[in-house]
């Protein structure tokens, strides 16, 4: 029998990691105790504007204020919404370029030329984020560890890892 109520919320983070249930979220159940539930979805779909016909992206995304936890349970900060997720996508790539992953708290798309998982962080990308994306690319099915990410600011980096900030892909004037 699963265990579904906790006495904290890193209890129930560790669970949540530890039996691999990334789409769940750690809520308050009420007296004092955590739960794992299944955030409420919603959708949007973005358009260019394109003459050939709109580009859209589809996503989903659950409560804005959702965390991802790393490898050994502790939660990370800076997980996007879905429209974030979308107006990476769309200042950044051409449709026909990505296949759209829904269902992940990092991993926005997979880019088809190159196989790299394209990665969004609202915040600072550390190692935990890195550990967390190897995670949702080896559930998505890629089959590389090659991450395009986009944030706002990176601590960590390394030879897969290539890293534009959002200052550059939106200047401010």
């Amino acid at each position: 029998m699963t265990k579904t109520r906790f006495d904290t919320e890193a209890e129930a983070c560790r669970h949540k990691c530890s039996h691999q249930l990334h789409q769940m979220s750690a809520e308050p159940i009420g007296g004092g105790k955590w739960g794992l539930v299944y955030p409420i979805e919603s959708h949007i779909t973005v358009h260019d504007g394109a003459p050939d016909g709109m580009r859209q992206h589809s996503l989903q995304s659950g409560m804005t204020t959702r965390k991802a936890c790393n490898v050994s349970g502790t939660e990370l900060p800076g997980i996007p919404t879905a429209s974030l997720k979308a107006r990476v996508l769309d200042t950044v790539y051409e449709e026909k370029y990505l296949r759209v992953l829904d269902g992940f708290q990092l991993l926005a798309a997979e880019h088809l030329k190159t196989n790299v998982g394209i990665i969004v962080v609202n915040g600072d990308f550390g190692r935990g984020h890195y550990q967390a994306a190897i995670a949702e690319a080896e559930r998505a099915g890629l089959k590389t560890q090659r991450f395009y990410v986009y944030a706002e600011s990176a601590t960590y980096s390394g030879r897969d890892v290539c890293v534009t900030l959002f200052a550059d892909i939106w200047p401010t004037a």
